[in-house]
């Protein structure tokens, strides 16, 4: 009869790290060094250190094969002896890393009856006391699988770090460009600090979120730069002509929009009230535009992509403004573009803007980066939405 025990010599019963290991498969067969080498690639997904693979090393230098078989897999060097195979690590440091890999599951305590390591040979065969490895060739599929994720994310970090220096390294030298030769055309001070504070990002250990945060950011302020130093084309794209058209504030956009929607007011309660008389806006009017000069009857006319991101009717501009926050992440917007819009246009016309933009959505290449570019805009006096309203209401 072989009976294999549950519990440690001296230990009590919570340390018991049994059930953690899993029996393996009839036949399995893997390389050792290739599982040491698939856990040290993985070893952030383990929460392992070079110390506790260093000690796992050892151990798998006692096992005579290159292979990890079903069988004969339990080592049973002495502390001293292992110690020695650790090129002289204290005794102490060594069995708090072996407490490590007994706390992951990579090892199992196969103790004698007095808790020493030890072979006994009979002449039916053998039977030893000390590490069972196991565990490893168990789990090595699962090792491997590991490493290859360890590996795919490292090179999806490694690919958006260069795209993100190769972003900070065009928006410094357009920023630098700008500031020369067209000085008026953008806040280049504000694009070159924005490159300078990215450069000191880069310089730490960044993840893939932080990574694509710093690109976010970065994007926008290239859109801003390529906007501000790229002249108008005669002939420009289905999206570019779009987007332009909602970025040109000319005479004719606003003296074409049809007054007497505008004209519409409503109460508190959403009930009308008779039109005013209806007259041709002037350009000046609507730059200067409050929310209240634009009805929230008449933007829920017009913006009516709004009700499918919106399960709770809009009674009133609060509504409007819970549901452009809900909406904003939705379009790539990022907290700081939409606090930035907030800032210069103030929460009202924000939200009438993103709504604005929803109903747009699939002709903006970038909302985030056009939406800081009307912010700045608005700042200027030169923006209102009731232009991008007409513009919609007109190509319908």
């Amino acid at each position: 009869m072989i009976y294999e025990p549950i519990t440690s010599f001296r230990r009590p019963v919570e340390a018991v790290h049994l059930p953690k290991a899993p029996a393996p498969a009839p036949g399995a067969r893997a390389d050792k060094w290739q599982i040491l080498r698939d856990l040290t690639t993985a070893r952030l997904a383990y929460d392992l250190g070079d110390r506790p693979l260093a000690v796992l090393q050892a151990l798998l230098s006692f096992h005579p094969a290159g292979e990890l078989t079903g069988d004969a897999l339990i080592v049973y060097p002495s502390n001293s002896t292992l110690c020695e195979r650790l090129n002289g690590m204290a005794c102490s440091t060594m069995r708090r890393h072996l407490a490590t890999l007994l706390d992951r599951g990579l090892i199992v305590r196969r103790d004698s009856p007095n808790g020493k390591r030890f072979v006994r040979r009979y002449r039916a065969g053998s039977e030893a006391f000390g590490f069972d490895l196991a565990p490893l060739l168990a789990r090595a599929a699962e090792f491997r699988h590991a490493a290859e994720d360890a590996i795919a994310e490292r090179e999806a970090l490694d690919r958006r770090r260069r795209q993100v220096s190769l972003m900070r390294r065009d928006l410094a030298a357009l920023s630098d460009f700008g500031l020369i030769n067209a000085p008026d055309a953008a806040n280049w001070t504000e694009l070159a600090d924005l490159a300078r504070l990215a450069a000191r990002d880069l310089r730490r250990r960044n993840d893939l979120s932080a990574l694509d945060r710093i690109a976010a950011d970065l994007q926008a302020g290239l859109y801003l730069a390529r906007t501000a130093l790229e002249p108008e084309t005669t002939n420009p794209s289905i999206n570019d002509r779009e987007i332009e058209h909602h970025h040109q504030t000319s005479n004719k956009e606003y003296s074409d929009f049809d007054s007497e929607k505008i004209a519409k007011t409503n109460d508190h309660d959403e009930e009308s009230v008779s039109q005013p008389e209806t007259e041709s806006i002037k350009q000046n009017d609507e730059r200067s535009a409050t929310p209240e000069a634009i009805p929230l009857s008449f933007v829920l006319s017009v913006c009516r992509e709004l009700r499918a991101f919106t399960p709770d009717p809009i009674r009133n501009m609060a509504d409007l403004i819970r549901s452009a926050q809900v909406i904003r992440p939705m379009l790539g917007i990022t907290e700081s573009a939409w606090n930035e819009a907030i800032s210069a246009m103030g929460p009202d016309i924000a939200s009438i803007t993103v709504a604005a933009m929803l109903e747009r959505f699939e002709t903006i290449k970038s909302p985030g980066a056009y939406l800081r570019h009307l912010s700045r805009k608005c700042a200027g006096g030169e923006f209102s939405p009731i232009a991008m309203l007409g513009a919609i209401e007109r190509s319908r």
